[in-house]
């Protein structure tokens, strides 16, 4: 095992950092509220950002496990058909010493059930050299898959997924009755298969379909926008390799805008594979 050479508080201004840049540049009002100690456990979460989504965080650093290591967390990912490479990271559930449960999970999966933006934020490093680094590397977090404005007479901003370029945002993906004497991981690799333990189950299974869609889209960096034309393209030709369906394109009325087009497509994606794609906001 390879200790993470970072406490989480020096991991906490990184995240905060990048949060007040990516709400700043894209002229949105928003405020950021820490907590810790009681009011950490009290909540479920030690981050909260207030904008037009609330965000609920919960921030973790974690312990790296290289591919040969003989940890039972590495095990049950390899039985799982898993391949790891460097390894895979690991944090543990906080257990809550007055209940002997792991009420912070809990609070944090019941937000999620109820419909909020709650998530697990979790470095992909775990070097002090790596955290330096990336403080300075002015890489914004982006919304959805990819990180550059959706166009369409005007600029839009995706706020869907919410993804760092150094770290992985994980689901609390169900509640947990276990007593804190059954001891519970998220452990998650830089493909982002992430499974939770003790019982081994896959939570996400890698890159989200979504996420895969664009993931040329985010290499690019263009500073030019992307137009919803180009984006509709996209969906359509990962819809019709999936579903074998090579008449979706022409399903659409002619002289329809390439807006009304996304937010068909939108609109399948949800009904059929229950994946939320969401424009919110707007610049003129």
């Amino acid at each position: 095992m390879q200790s993470v050479e970072f406490i989480e508080a020096a991991y906490q201004t990184l995240i905060e950092f990048d949060l007040r840049r990516s709400f700043y540049n894209a002229g949105q009002r928003f405020e950021i509220h820490t907590y810790a100690g009681k009011q950490e456990n009290a909540l479920g979460y030690d981050l909260e950002a207030l904008a037009l989504v609330p965000l609920f965080l919960q921030l973790k650093v974690a312990d790296l496990y290289p591919t040969f290591s003989k940890s039972p967390l590495q095990a049950a990912r390899r039985k799982l058909r898993i391949a790891d490479a460097p390894g895979c990271y690991a944090f543990p559930l906080h257990p809550d010493k007055k209940s002997a449960r792991y009420k912070q999970h809990n609070l944090l999966a019941a937000l999620h059930s109820n419909g909020n933006y709650s998530r697990y934020v979790a470095p992909l490093f775990h070097t002090k050299s790596d955290l330096e680094r990336y403080k300075y590397s002015f890489r914004e977090p982006f919304w959805g898959p990819s990180a550059a404005g959706l166009w369409d007479a005007g600029w839009y901003y995706w706020r869907d997924y919410l993804s760092f370029d150094h770290s992985i945002s994980i689901v609390p993906h169900r509640q947990v009755a276990d007593p804190t004497t059954v001891s519970h991981h998220y452990t998650y690799s830089l493909k982002k298969h992430v499974c939770f333990h003790s019982e081994p189950e896959r939570a996400e299974d890698g890159k989200s379909f979504v996420e895969s869609v664009y993931e040329e889209l985010t290499r690019a960096q263009s500073a030019e926008p992307i137009s919803l034309a180009a984006i509709n393209t996209k969906i359509i030709a990962a819809l019709e390799q999936i579903e074998e369906d090579g008449d979706l394109a022409e399903r659409f009325h002619e002289g329809q805008s390439p807006r009304r087009q996304y937010f068909i497509l939108a609109n399948r994606l949800k009904r059929t594979f229950n994946i939320d794609c969401v424009l919110v906001s707007a610049r003129g």
